[in-house]
C-alpha cells in the first residue's frame, strides 16, 4: 500500500540504532502492572478473547513480555526494518510473529482475525482517519482497540516542569528545521500534546462509551511539544459518546538526577541543537547532584469494535 507524500510517516525519527534503543529503555516511563490489568479486565469484561494481539509501532516492544503473558500470539510492526531486526533474535519466534508496516496498512492481516490492538506512544505519528480505518479492519467483533501515550515526565517543582517544557519545545523545533514536511510534523506533535488528541471513533464500527481516561494527568495536560505561535488547528477527535475521566493512581512516580534526566529527554530523538545544549546546561544548574520527585501521566483509550 502506497502513502501520499502529505501521509506518509515522518523518516528517521524512531529509525534508529541499537545504542539509542538502549538510552530509550533508560529514559522512558515503564508502566506499572496495574495499567495492563486494567486493559484485560476491560478487554474480558467487554467479550475480548485472548488469542492474538497486534503491537503496531512497536518499535523494541517495550511491552511484548506483558502481551505475551494474556495471549497465545502477538504480532509485532513497525515502520523501521531496523528496529524489527533488534526485537526478532530478542524475542524469538515462540508466540511472536513480525511485520514491517505502517499502522494504516493492515491489507495482508485478514480481516476481523484480531483480538487486541495495542497502539503505545505512537499513534500521533498515524493519518488518523486511515489509520483508525487499519484498526476496525482487522479487529474481531468485541476486539479492543489500546491506544496510550505514557509520559511526558510531571515534576513536583514548577520551574522545573517549565524547563522540561521549554526542553521539549526546543527538541521539536530541531525536528522541525530538519523535517520533510514540517506541516505534518507539527500536527504529529499537536495531537501528542496536552490531552494526546488522537483516535476518531465512529459508531460504525465502535461500540459507544468508549473510555478515555487520563491518568495523573491534570487539565492542563501533556507538556506542549508545539513551539509557541505554532500551532496549526488540529481537529478534536473526542467523540459525543466517548467517556472521559480524570483519576490519580499510585504507582506512577519518579525519582530521578540529572543523569536519569538528561535520558529522558534524549529518549525523544531530538536532534542536537545549541539551544537544547544550553536548556541541558540549565537543567545541570537547576538540579545538580540532587534528586527530584513527580509522576508519570498517562492517557489511555479503551475502545469496542462493533
Amino acid at each position: 500500500m502506497s502513502a501520499s507524500a502529505s501521509n506518509k510517516p515522518q523518516p528517521g525519527i524512531y529509525s534508529q540504532d541499537e545504542a539509542f534503543w538502549d538510552n530509550y529503555l533508560k529514559g522512558r516511563p515503564r508502566a506499572p502492572d496495574k495499567f495492563f490489568d486494567r486493559i484485560f479486565k476491560y478487554h474480558e469484561e467487554h467479550g475480548g478473547k485472548f488469542d492474538t494481539v497486534h503491537d503496531i509501532g512497536a518499535g523494541i516492544a517495550p511491552y511484548a513480555a506483558n502481551l505475551r503473558g494474556k495471549f497465545r500470539h502477538v504480532i509485532l510492526s513497525d515502520i523501521a526494518p531496523g528496529n524489527i531486526d533488534i526485537i526478532r533474535p530478542r524475542l524469538g519466534g515462540d508466540g511472536f510473529s513480525y511485520r514491517v508496516s505502517r499502522a494504516e496498512e493492515a491489507d495482508d492481516i485478514e480481516p476481523a482475525s484480531i483480538d487486541m490492538v495495542f497502539a503505545s506512544t505512537m499513534f500521533h505519528f498515524c493519518d488518523q482517519k486511515a489509520a483508525m480505518d487499519a484498526v476496525a479492519r482487522q479487529l474481531r467483533p468485541g476486539g479492543t482497540f489500546v491506544c496510550c501515550l505514557i509520559g511526558g515526565a510531571q515534576f513536583e517543582d514548577p520551574a522545573l516542569q517549565d524547563l522540561y517544557t521549554r526542553s521539549v519545545q526546543a527538541g521539536s523545533r530541531a525536528h522541525l528545521s530538519k523535517a520533510e514536511d514540517p506541516e505534518r510534523l507539527l500536527r504529529v506533535l499537536e495531537r501528542a500534546g496536552v490531552m494526546y488528541n488522537v483516535a476518531p471513533l465512529d459508531e460504525e464500527h465502535w461500540v459507544p462509551g468508549a473510555k478515555r481516561i487520563h491518568i495523573n494527568l491534570g487539565k492542563e495536560g501533556f507538556p506542549d511539544m508545539v513551539p509557541p505561535g505554532m500551532h496549526l488547528g488540529e481537529p478534536l477527535y473526542t467523540g459525543p459518546n466517548d467517556v472521559e475521566s480524570f483519576e490519580y493512581e499510585e504507582g506512577w512516580g519518579f525519582r530521578m538526577g540529572l543523569d536519569q534526566i538528561k535520558e529522558h529527554i534524549q529518549s525523544m530523538a531530538f536532534p542536537k541543537s545549541s539551544e537544547l545544549d544550553k536548556l541541558l546546561q540549565d537543567w545541570a544548574d537547576a538540579v545538580g547532584t540532587n534528586q527530584v520527585d513527580g509522576c508519570w501521566p498517562c492517557k489511555l483509550i479503551l475502545a469496542t469494535r462493533r
